[in-house]
This record gives structure tokens, C-alpha cells and sequence, in this order.
């Protein structure tokens, strides 16, 4: 996560008005090594360098879309989870992919179903990978002989083993339809009926809500008495 927001903020700084502070700061650098006027400076030069490496980064920063200062903030748990890295990735490659629609309504469909991954499923999926993690390792633990699993009756522990193979399974659909949903959109240049492509995005929107829906019962805390 570091990672991704170190480069947001790299990418930014490429756009204006950052772009210019950091142009106004390597030639602010080079007058200072090259002017005579600014001779008494040159051993100082990265002092200069400095600041201006820094002002340039700290408008860059500002430029940077909220989203990605708020996944760090609320998903710091899960940042490394390959889970949640899958689902980020798929999202924004969505996002990137609007610049390269034609037709409005799709361009709106796909921005409706960007807006419900980023304010209904990532927040939920951190919930449901965390619990899955420590369902997992539980059994994990009582494979090793450790764990507060040990001495369970077996009727729970396979019990336990279903449910976490049912989160396993859960947690992969999402991830498939989330990569459907970028094949389908790449797709989208070879269809000719505009009709029909904006139908379509809006059965791909329908069904990722329904699904996220229907797996959310493995995930409940008390999904196990239910069984």
C-alpha cells in the first residue's frame, strides 16, 4: 500500500501545478551551480535541492485523490492480503479503462459500479478477509497441535473446515467476477448494438451487488451455528 501511494504521488507530480515547482527547482539548482553570481552557494547546493524536492512532493501529494490517502487509513490491516491487492488492482483497472469508452452510458455504468466497489466491497472485504485469516489460522494452529482448537469435538472442527473452505471459495468468486467484469468491459469495442452494451454493464453491476450479497453469510460471526 505504501508502495501504490508513493507512486499516486509520483504520478501526480507530474501533472500541473506540481509539474512546475519541480521544473522551478532543478532550474533553481542548476543557477545555483552554474551562476557566478550564486557561487558563494554551489557547496550548498543540495540545500536548494532539498527544499525543492520537497515542496515539489508536498504538491504532488495535495493533487492526489482522497481515495488513496483513505486506504490507508482503513485498510492498513489488509494492505498486504494478496485478497484485497487482487480486488484493488481489478478496481482500478476499471477505472482506468472509462478514458477508453466511447459510449456515455457505459462511462456511467462503469462509474456507478467503481463508486459501489469503493464504498460497499472494499470496506466489507476488509472485514471478511481479517475474519477469514484468523478462521484459517486457527486451523492452521490446531494442524500443529497449538491453538485454542485443540481438544475440539471433531463435529466443530470439520465443521470449521467447511466454513473456511466456503469463505476460500467466496473470496475467489469475488475476485473472478471483478477480472469478468474487466474482460467484458476491454470487450466492449467489438460490440456494435449500443443498446445492448449498456444493458449488459448493468446485469455486470446487478449481479456483483447479488453476489456480495448472497456470500456475505459465511462471513457473519455466527454462520457456524447455522450450520
Amino acid at each position: 500500500m505504501a508502495l501504490r501511494t508513493l507512486s499516486a504521488i509520483l504520478k501526480a507530480g507530474l501533472a500541473s501545478p506540481a509539474k512546475w515547482f519541480g521544473i522551478a527547482g532543478v532550474l533553481l539548482v542548476l543557477a545555483v551551480l552554474n551562476l557566478p553570481p550564486l557561487a558563494a552557494f554551489a557547496s550548498s547546493w543540495y540545500i536548494p535541492a532539498a527544499i525543492s524536492l520537497v515542496s515539489w512532493l508536498g504538491m504532488a501529494a495535495t493533487q492526489v485523490e482522497p481515495m488513496v490517502y483513505r486506504r490507508i487509513l482503513l485498510y492498513s490491516a489488509v494492505s498486504n492480503e494478496p485478497y484485497f491487492i487482487g480486488a484493488l488492482e481489478r478496481r482500478d483497472a476499471l477505472e482506468r479503462q472509462i478514458q477508453h469508452l466511447s459510449i456515455e452510458g457505459v462511462k456511467s455504468d462503469v462509474k456507478v459500479m467503481i463508486n459501489s466497489i469503493d464504498k460497499e466491497v472494499l470496506p466489507g472485504l476488509a472485514a471478511r478477509i481479517q475474519r477469514h485469516k484468523i478462521l484459517a489460522q486457527g486451523l492452521v494452529d490446531l494442524d500443529q497441535g497449538k491453538g485454542p482448537l485443540v481438544n475440539a469435538s471433531p463435529q466443530n472442527v470439520e465443521a470449521l473446515r467447511k466454513l473456511e473452505e466456503e469463505q476460500k471459495n467466496a473470496l475467489d468468486g469475488l475476485i473472478t467476477r471483478l477480472s469478468d467484469m474487466n474482460a467484458n468491459l476491454i470487450g466492449l469495442s467489438q460490440e456494435v448494438e449500443e443498446g445492448q452494451v449498456v444493458e449488459e454493464t448493468e446485469t455486470w453491476a446487478k449481479e456483483l451487488g447479488e453476489y456480495w450479497k448472497a456470500t456475505a453469510e459465511v462471513f457473519r460471526p455466527n454462520s457456524l451455528g447455522q450450520m
